[in-house]
C-alpha cells in the first residue's frame, strides 16, 4: 500500500509542477514529464519482478504459451505509457506511430502460436 502512495504523491507533485512549467517552458515540461514517467516505472520494477516470478512459478511450467501472454501484456503497457506521454506533449502523430509499432510487435508475437494452430488444424484435416 505504501508503494502506491509514494507513486501517487510523486505523480501529484510532478503534475502540479507540470502545470506551471508547460505554460512557460514547454520543452522543460516535456522533459519533466518523461522523468516523472521514468521514475514511476523504475519505482514499480521490484513489484513487477515479483509478479513475473510468481507467474513463472505458478503456471509457466504447465503452460508454455503463458510467457507469450506476459510478453504481450508488457508490450501493451510500454506502448500505452509511451503513447500517453507523447500525446500529453502534443505529439499525436508520434503517439500514433508508437501505437502502430506496438500493434506490429503484438502481431509478430502472435505468429508462432498461430502457426501451431494452423499446423494442428491441417493435421486434423489430413
Amino acid at each position: 500500500m505504501e508503494d502506491i502512495l509514494k507513486m501517487a504523491a510523486l505523480a501529484v507533485t510532478g503534475g502540479v509542477l507540470l502545470i506551471f512549467l508547460r505554460e512557460k517552458t514547454p520543452a522543460i515540461g516535456f522533459c519533466l514529464s518523461c522523468l516523472l514517467v521514468t521514475l514511476i516505472a523504475l519505482g514499480m520494477l521490484p513489484k513487477l519482478e515479483m509478479v513475473v516470478e510468481s507467474a513463472k512459478s505458478l503456471f509457466f511450467a504447465e503452460h508454455p504459451w503463458a510467457s507469450l501472454l506476459l510478453r504481450g501484456v508488457g508490450i501493451g503497457y510500454v506502448t500505452e505509457m509511451t503513447a500517453n506521454l507523447l500525446s500529453g506533449a502534443g505529439e499525436e502523430s508520434a503517439a500514433k506511430a508508437v501505437i502502430m509499432a506496438g500493434n506490429i510487435c503484438l502481431a509478430v508475437l502472435a505468429l508462432e502460436p498461430a502457426a501451431h494452430v494452423l499446423r494442428a488444424a491441417e493435421a486434423l484435416l489430413s
